[in-house]
């Protein structure tokens, strides 16, 4: 394990979220973050001589986060969450009542 991801991990002694919630976050290189398996699925890489983006880790190149991992093989149904969010889910609309302006 790197030095930057044994700063990562935390316990719940080191977080004091009255600091802010970015106090749970550590900023690594894709490279640092791929050490213990976090970014496997997100990750494709630039293939140079073909010009084309391969999804994937398994490779040597310049790595990209992309998430087609996740969205190609349906990982988990990141692509349906975020449809029903952008459609605005009926039961979200149902928990949103703007407030209306006194009169």
């Amino acid at each position: 394990m790197t030095e930057a991801l044994e700063k990562a991990h935390l316990t719940k002694d080191d977080i004091d979220l009255l600091k802010g919630s970015d106090v749970t976050l550590a900023r690594l290189s894709i490279s640092e973050a791929e050490g213990d398996g976090t970014v496997q699925h997100c990750t494709s890489i630039w293939d140079e001589q073909n010009g084309s983006i391969r999804t994937g880790s398994d490779s040597h190149g310049p790595r990209i986060v992309n998430f087609a991992d996740i969205l190609k093989y349906d990982y988990f149904p990141a692509a349906q969450m975020l449809d029903e969010l952008a459609r605005g889910d009926k039961y979200m609309k149902m928990a949103y009542r703007p407030k209306r302006p006194a009169r």
